[in-house]
């Protein structure tokens, strides 16, 4: 299972596991590109692949996902979280969360706290964080009384530097 699969990691991390013939998975947001992305794997790599539709700025789409994965009736060997956004500035989610937190961050918590059983019950299984030095950029580290940027002057690089420390 791969999120943000349709450009740069993501799409890089899909392709290789396709070329080992694993079964992909894709969690992304825009179906006209999981669509073509999934019938450009199956034909170049004569696998299986398919996609589950998640935004992840939307917690409603984040735990309907996560339900959907833990109804799957096979095995999860991997779990990949790529997905990520970066503002430059402050966007505040219809949940009333920072966009960027809440989609590079929380996401990957709620799905993974989501699947913990399953894991638990497969006996195994990795979870995988695609993740960057950028967590430097949250020096003073996590304002954890301010996680939306409220009191605290934004900036892209700090909001993208926090979620990734909050990740690690």
């Amino acid at each position: 299972v791969i999120t943000g699969a349709t450009s740069g990691i993501g799409l890089a991390t899909a392709k290789k596991y396709a070329s080992q013939k694993a079964d992909l998975l894709l969690i992304n947001r825009n179906e006209q590109k999981s669509q073509a992305l999934c019938e450009e794997i199956k034909k170049e790599f004569n696998i299986n692949c398919s996609y589950l539709l998640a935004d992840f700025t939307k917690l409603s789409d984040i735990h309907a996902v996560a339900e959907k994965l833990n109804t799957l009736d096979r095995k999860i060997d991997v779990l990949i979280h790529n997905a990520g956004i970066f503002n430059t500035d402050r966007v505040v989610t219809a949940d009333n969360l920072e966009a960027v937190f809440q989609t590079n961050y929380l996401s990957t918590f709620i799905l993974n706290y989501s699947l913990r059983e399953k894991f638990q019950n497969q006996a195994g299984g990795r979870i995988l964080f695609v993740n960057s030095e950028a967590y430097r950029f949250a020096a003073f580290g996590l304002h954890l009384d301010d996680l939306s940027w409220n009191l605290h002057h934004f900036s892209g690089i700090g909001s993208y530097g926090s979620a990734k420390l909050a990740q690690l």
